[in-house]
């Protein structure tokens, strides 16, 4: 038993400088939330079945809120899926803001920051498929970014449907 105590007390002392570093650090993601919604178009061409002709279904619109630590954070690119998106971020003034009205639910979403956060919203453009470039499996959701000059990625697994006003 005494072996086994010799070999576990400088393994313990190796350890604790590394809980300890990583324990300073300041961390940059505190919350994510994920919408989406589908709008549908007003005419959508059918074929002779009456089914609907490809690329002429509902439009789906990602918006993301993401909860942070730091004000100065650069958003490169977004998947889902296969398709990939550009990103138009907002950093919001305000630390609460309404996301929309759950579509499940009919519950209004509210999302508010906690103390010393600030929050983003994030709108998701859709670009053209790059070659080569990341395919993300079952629905999820997986942002690129840098702080600084080191790069992160901010994966969503879950998203919220919200519903649409009507147009008319």
């Amino acid at each position: 038993m005494k072996k086994a105590n010799k070999k576990l007390v400088p393994l313990l002392f190796l350890l604790l400088p590394v809980g300890w570093a990583c324990s300073q650090t300041k961390q940059v993601f505190r919350k994510s939330y994920g919408y989406y919604s589908e709008r549908l178009p007003g005419n959508i061409p059918v074929d002779p079945n009456g089914n609907p002709l490809p690329g002429f279904g509902p439009d789906t619109l990602y918006t993301l809120y993401m909860e942070t630590a730091a004000g100065e954070l650069n958003w490169d690119s977004a998947w889902v899926g296969e398709k990939t998106f550009t990103i138009i971020a907002q950093l919001l003034q305000d630390p609460v803001a309404k996301a929309g009205i759950e579509k499940s639910g009919n519950q209004p979403v509210i999302i508010r920051a906690g103390k010393g956060a600030v929050l983003w919203r994030l709108d998701l453009v859709p670009v053209e498929p790059v070659p080569g470039k990341a395919v993300i499996p079952g629905g999820k959701l997986m942002i690129k970014g840098r702080k600084g000059k080191k790069k992160f990625e901010v994966h969503i697994s879950s998203l919220v449907e919200l519903t649409i006003p009507p147009s008319v």
